[in-house]
């Protein structure tokens, strides 16, 4: 740490100049205090008052200590999602419609669009959020009308 040099009453002008320079030299030759930087890889530490070192941070993130996340993109009505227990999931989908459209997952509605008449053929936009444990089954949209465009995205987390 820095050695800080307190000037007193009795210190001449030539003194106080001195201290004053050597005060400011010795702050600019320690940039950072060591005692608050964090080397801990696991990051354990969830503190407010330390830093992780660059090399603590890229090696908790290159280890996926932290949540892995994944995208899936289908461009179609079905995709296909294997998840592990302990997964979330995030799903939207998108496209244009004619009638009521649904998003499903496993047969399970989860989201509905449905329109000012069931004549208007106009975009749509569905999500939903869950924690499905361990599991394969589908996403699908259907629509009591037509379906076009469709695209269903999902992001998995963990």
């Amino acid at each position: 740490m820095s050695t800080i040099t307190t000037l007193t009453a009795a210190d001449n002008g030539a003194v106080s100049r001195t201290v004053i320079n050597d005060n400011v030299t010795n702050l600019n030759t320690d940039k950072i205090e060591t005692s608050v930087l964090d080397t801990d890889v696991n990051l354990a530490a969830d503190s407010n008052s330390k830093v992780a070192t660059q090399k603590a941070v890229k090696t908790y993130v290159d280890s996926s200590a932290g949540d892995p996340i994944s995208v899936e993109t289908t461009t179609g009505v079905t995709h296909s999602l294997t998840t592990l227990a302990g997964q979330t999931v995030i799903v939207w989908a998108k496209g244009r419609q004619a009638g009521d459209t649904f998003l499903k997952y496993g047969g399970v509605q989860k989201d509905i669009f449905d329109p000012v008449t069931s004549d208007d053929f106009g975009s749509f936009a569905l999500m939903y959020t869950e924690v499905p444990g361990a599991a394969t089954a589908d996403i699908t949209v259907t629509s009591a009308g037509s379906l076009a465009d469709v695209k269903i995205i999902v992001q998995i987390i963990g």
